[in-house]
């Protein structure tokens, strides 16, 4: 193989060259070519603002009305709950008294369970003593 000096042989020049005093101006190029005002910028937030907050309404909206239907429908039988334990247990009401207010539809609706047996009762009514009083009047 051939030795080959670098210091001896002529030098290869680069295909490419800066014009002269290129990069004394280059800077101010540069600057001028830049837009004299500055672009708006507009945040992912502040543009679809509107939206995600229709998006929360919308959410807290019908999340909302399943628990409303079950709170009104809890406060319902509660107040029933409530009227029956008043009056079983707070009011001077008799039990002639109450069937007085009651309509033929509600003495229908009532649900009669008696677990007294037949022998049970008759030993009540045997041991009565004002039964014909309490009957007659």
């Amino acid at each position: 193989m051939k030795n080959f000096k670098l210091d001896t042989h002529k030098k290869i020049e680069a295909g490419f060259t800066t014009p002269d005093f290129y990069f004394e101006d280059f800077s101010k190029k540069i600057l001028e070519q830049l837009p004299k005002e500055e672009p708006k910028v507009i945040s992912f937030w502040a543009r679809n603002k509107n939206w995600m907050y229709t998006a929360a309404a919308i959410l807290i909206v019908s999340l909302s009305i399943p628990m409303m239907n079950l709170i009104n429908s809890n406060s319902e039988e509660a107040k029933v709950a409530e009227i029956e334990n008043y009056l079983t247990y707070h009011s001077n009401l008799t039990d002639e008294e109450i069937v007085e207010y009651l309509d033929e539809s509600d003495l229908k609706n009532i649900d009669i369970e008696s677990t007294l047996e037949t022998e049970t009762i008759e030993q009540v009514l045997y041991d009565e003593v004002d039964l014909e009083h309490q009957i007659t009047n």
